[in-house]
């Protein structure tokens, strides 16, 4: 699946016709793309984007323009609250400009590339003052890529042995037939941004291929040489992977899944004629005869009986609970043909199921404002709820019928239950160009045929076994893999085996060749031999072989190399490259054939042809046979609940997988890896994406089981339902309690199951920014919180990379979001803390809290944040701050009614107010470095407020403890002194009466038991102290008197 552009462009003032603009590499899977209607608003140009640039009262709302040498500061924009990005670029922008837009987390920031011309002067003089309109669209599209193989094939004798023109050495007839060398070359450009991936410098690799291929058939060496031209290694390396797939894996591999996938087509084909037959009259179905096509169709009804009902709790919630309207769009089929009248105000519009697709309507929801918690349900949503309830009841009607009396499908019951069998038979066919599943198993049988027939293909040129072991890879077809990638602005190339795709090194499987390469070089030095050296010394540089220096320093650039999922099929390989060149302007716009210099790359290309060719036609220049096979796959469903059922196995085909490699496999909230060097890949982007066949399955094979032994080698895999045009995500993996123990972290150095992916639907929120300025750490940690429960949220899923966050949680919902950093505790607070006066705490007014709050809301310490208000919500450092301060001011008003109080910390928290007010003035007043300045500072120190508060707290109930622990032997004295019963159960109930006056006592003063939500609690903490005190005091009296004995 790549990104394919619609339509991009931006309407100026009085003109119909758009201006091109090119949207940015996705964010992970979610598109850069602008809503139907379009982003609206005023160019704002903020040059470099640092806080002396921004203006945040214009920047608000609006469109801003950023010089692509802003680099990672144009988050600043967004952070302000820029509703999309406009970068300009210029004549030497270049890959370190742009880098920072290779995003992983799936946030919603739509970004756009404007190449240096009219428009982007216009736009960086501020000549467009008026209003424009941002439009775009995009869809994930599943293409095909084509590798191609060119094979120069070696002299053979009749007699069976191997002659080697240029060497004295002949194999014996028993030796078995050398395998190939292939020489890795890409055929595709990859850029960060893909409509402008011009790739001169990738097309130069090419290039460079077809030279080899022109001079090796003319001139062939004595072993056979591949030069393989890869289709697709700008997104994971697939190009590479699907090579091995086809010649480095035994045929027999996949004969076993074609065996399988001819027994699933037969049935599939089977169902279609059946349903066919029972298309125009699906009472003639027969429950025993058809029970296989009953359990297609009714597993369609209990999709949709799922899906509607969850729209109709929803419905039910807010219009008799609360909660903003809110303005998404969620994907919940009804049946063919029928369609469901959307709520009123922003209720989510239905997606209708035509064939297995979704087709959403062109109406747009409204975006309504204002708290409408207890507002009455409005007709319109009465009258959508009977719809859903009576959908229900239909739908629950015709999954009995067709389980237990097809009979009965007759009179009202005919004409769904035709458009069930319709919804099956598409399922199965497909319509249009939206392929059935037997179309998508047809296509996954001719691509596992293309994979035997390449191997047999190539052994049969090599001489080799056509059918070998699958456990045994003594018999590979590749002997050694060479990639190239030469660049201009260097004048010397190597082998280098360490690149940063997989930063793994291959030098323990190339050990052999190294040491051939190293002694020709000895030769030629101490003049032995080896005098042909002397023609490429001055470009080939062997010095990354000798070890002297860690691989990764010679590495010019955060670059990927061709030969690293070598070591996962077991081939030795390493690349030639420019050593000494930061390859500026690849994966950038600017990467053309006018800025190539195409003179530099000759005498590298010539030096690195006599090298492999001396060496590939020394018999002497081989490695081991046999090397271990390190590579796996992970294949699964995309699946949704059904009520009623413990397991979760309704297929979703409407959905894309999308997989991340996560640093472990504890956290319920996966934790991207942080890659050496960053994210960022030249030419590379690391969002593999597939999409799910009519049953929801999906595969991702060739992945490397390589990595350090010491950390997590696993992959964190998402599905997500994209809508179309808008890239809009209205569905995605739950990581809540309906997933319950279900798994989405992949372990690729153990054998897989089939994976499941349990879905809902949902909003997607994104933040940015998220930094701690007291402690200078990016925050890696964050807690939801359903702000009605105060508890996790049922359904949510959640991902944070690098300051930014990605959260989709279910529609309507208000949440809370707590970001943390280790045992530092929260740093970040989203409560949306209400201020019903807006006054700070003084001594003339210590508990305004108490007369502002309405009745029963004086626990309430946030409202929590609905999507559209968490995407509009402006600078995190002024919101954060602000919740801050109003939950310190309001626990410190609790603390101080009773009789607890620092002079120290309310000092703090009138300076962080201060500091606040401050803030707001600054941003008025289009000061955005002091308004940071201000807001950090205030939430800096509303922060330290907010920690002294809650431990001035604890220590108040750690006294409140120690008082009730005195008390102990107080009471125990008393009873001694008042009563002196000899009696030792008066004694106890004496003792116990005299504890209680005294814990009621305390109860009544102390203000431990009133600025506690549960006093009882520290009663509760009390005895379980005693209680472990007296039973380790018996026991250690046990101990000692056993001992004594």
């Amino acid at each position: 699946m790549v990104p394919v552009t619609r339509s991009a462009g931006l309407y100026l003032p009085d003109s119909p016709v758009p201006q091109p603009v090119y949207p940015f590499w996705p964010a992970g899977i979610r598109l850069n793309t602008t809503p139907d209607e379009g982003i609206t608003g005023r160019p704002i140009y903020v040059g470099q984007a640092r806080y002396e640039d921004i203006r945040p009262a214009e920047l608000k709302r609006q469109i801003a323009v950023v010089e692509a040498s802003a680099g990672t500061y144009w988050t600043n924009a967004v952070y302000f609250g820029a509703k999309a990005i406009l970068v300009l670029g210029a004549p030497e922008t270049g890959n370190f400009d742009l880098r920072s837009h290779d995003l992983l987390a799936p946030v919603n920031l739509p970004r756009f590339y404007v190449p240096p011309g009219q428009l982007a002067e216009q736009l960086r003089s501020g000549k467009i003052t008026g209003e424009v309109t941002l439009k775009a669209a995009m869809d994930w599209e599943r293409k095909t890529a084509v590798n191609c193989y060119a094979l120069i094939r070696r002299t053979t004798l009749a007699s069976g042995g191997t002659e080697y023109k240029n060497s004295p050495t002949k194999l014996p007839q028993s030796s078995a037939p050398p395998g190939a060398l292939v020489i890795s070359v890409p055929l595709d450009a990859g850029c960060l941004v893909p409509d402008l991936a011009y790739g001169a410098s990738q097309a130069a690799q090419a290039a460079a291929g077809l030279a080899l291929v022109r001079d090796l058939s003319a001139n062939p060496l004595d072993r056979p040489v591949i030069v393989f031209f890869g289709g697709a290694d700008s997104i994971q390396m697939l190009a590479t992977r699907n090579m091995f797939l086809a010649l480095g894996d035994p045929p027999g591999i996949w004969e076993k899944e074609l065996k399988e996938l001819g027994s699933k087509q037969r049935l599939a084909n089977e169902d279609v004629e059946r349903l066919r037959a029972l298309a125009n009259d699906p009472s003639k179905i027969d429950p025993l005869n058809n029970r296989r096509q009953i359990d297609r169709i009714v597993r369609l009804i209990e999709t949709d009986i799922a899906l509607e009902q969850d729209e109709l709790f929803r419905s039910r919630r807010r219009n008799d609970v609360s909660s903003e309207d809110v303005g998404a769009t969620i994907a919940s089929p009804s049946s063919v043909g029928e369609t469901i009248a959307p709520d009123a105000g922003a209720v989510p519009a239905t997606a209708l199921h035509v064939g297995s697709r979704l087709v959403w309507p062109s109406s747009q929801p409204v975006e309504t404002k204002g708290d409408t918690s207890f507002a009455p349900a409005t007709a319109r949503g009465t009258t959508r709820e009977k719809q859903l309830a009576d959908r229900q009841v239909l739908l629950s009607q015709l999954r009995y019928c067709f389980m237990q009396h097809p009979a009965k499908l007759t009179g009202e019951l005919d004409s769904p239950g035709r458009q069930y069998v319709g919804k099956a038979l598409i399922q199965l066919s497909g319509e249009d160009k939206t392929p059935g599943l037997v179309q998508q198993h047809a296509w996954r049988e001719r691509e596992l045929r293309q994979r035997v027939d390449l191997y047999h293909w190539l052994a049969n040129r090599l001489g080799k076994t056509r059918d070998p072991g699958d456990r045994s890879n003594q018999n590979r077809l590749i002997e050694l893999l060479v990639a190239l990638d030469f660049s201009d602005q260097g004048v010397r190339c190597g082998p280098m085996y360490f690149g940063r795709f997989a930063s793994w090194s291959n030098i323990s499987q190339i050990q052999d060749y190294r040491d051939w390469f190293s002694r020709r070089a000895r030769e030629f030095r101490d003049k032995t031999g080896s005098a042909w050296w002397g023609s490429i010394d001055q470009v080939i540089d062997l010095e990354p072989l000798s070890g002297a220096r860690a691989p990764q320093t010679w590495l010019a650039a955060q670059m990927p190399l061709g030969s690293e999922l070598c070591q996962a099929w077991g081939v030795p390989g390493f690349s030639m490259i420019t050593l000494d060149d930061l390859r500026r302007r690849r994966d950038t716009p600017t990467d053309t054939l006018a800025n190539l210099n195409v003179d530099a790359l000759w005498p590298q290309l010539v030096a690195t042809r006599s090298l492999l060719g001396r060496a590939w036609n020394d018999p002497k220049f081989v490695a081991q046979p046999d090397l271990k096979w390190q590579r796996t796959q992970v294949a699964g469903q995309v699946v949704t609940s059904a009520a009623g059922r413990p397991v979760a196995d309704l297929p979703r085909s409407d959905f894309l997988v999308t997989c991340w490699q996560t640093a472990d496999m504890v956290a319920k909230i996966p934790k991207l890896k942080a890659w050496p060097g960053g994210n960022w890949l030249l030419g590379v982007r690391r969002n593999e994406v597939r999409d799910c066949d009519a049953e929801g399955n999906y595969r991702f094979e060739g992945l490397s089981r390589l990595g350090d032994p010491s950390a997590v080698n696993a992959l964190a895999i998402e599905a997500f339902q994209i809508r179309p045009g808008t890239g809009q995500i209205v569905g995605c993996t739950d990581l809540g309690r309906q997933s319950a123990d279900i798994k989405f972290y992949a372990d690729l150095k153990i054998d897989l199951d089939t994976w499941r992916s349990v879905v809902f639907p949902c909003q997607e929120l994104s933040l940015v920014g998220l930094f701690d300025p007291r402690f200078l750490q990016s925050l890696g940690e964050v807690i939801l919180l359903d702000a009605r429960r105060n508890a996790e949220p049922q359904r949510f899923n959640a991902m944070l990379s690098n300051q930014n966050f990605a959260a989709f949680v279910e529609p309507g919902s208000r949440n809370h979001f707590l970001f943390r950093y280790g045992r530092v505790g929260n740093r970040l607070l989203l409560i949306n803390a209400e201020n019903p006066t807006g006054k700070t705490p003084t001594e003339k007014n210590p508990d305004r809290y108490a007369a502002s709050l309405p009745a029963g809301r004086m626990d309430a310490d946030g409202r929590g944040y609905t999507v559209p208000e968490i995407n509009h919500l402006g600078p995190l450092n002024l919101a954060t701050a602000g919740d801050f301060w109003h939950l310190d001011d309001k626990r410190l008003a609790d603390y101080r009614r009773a009789g607890v109080s620092s002079s120290l910390v309310d000092d703090l928290h009138a300076r962080s107010r201060k500091q606040l007010d401050d803030a707001l003035i600054a941003s008025k007043d289009n000061r955005g470095a002091d308004m940071i300045a201000h807001a950090n500072g205030a939430w800096a120190n509303s922060a330290r407020v907010y920690s002294a508060a809650s431990d001035m707290a604890n220590d108040v109930v750690r006294g409140a403890i120690f008082l009730l622990l005195l008390c102990v032997p107080f009471a125990f004295c008393m009873e001694r002194l008042l009563i002196g019963t000899p009696s030792i159960y008066r004694q106890i109930a004496g003792a116990f009466s005299i504890f209680a006056v005294m814990t009621l006592g305390l109860w009544s003063f102390h203000p431990a038991f009133r600025i506690s939500a549960s006093p009882l609690i520290i009663v509760l903490a009390f005895a379980i102290i005693f209680m472990s005190a007296v039973v380790i005091f018996v026991v250690y009296g046990k101990f000692d008197t056993e001992l004594k004995r």
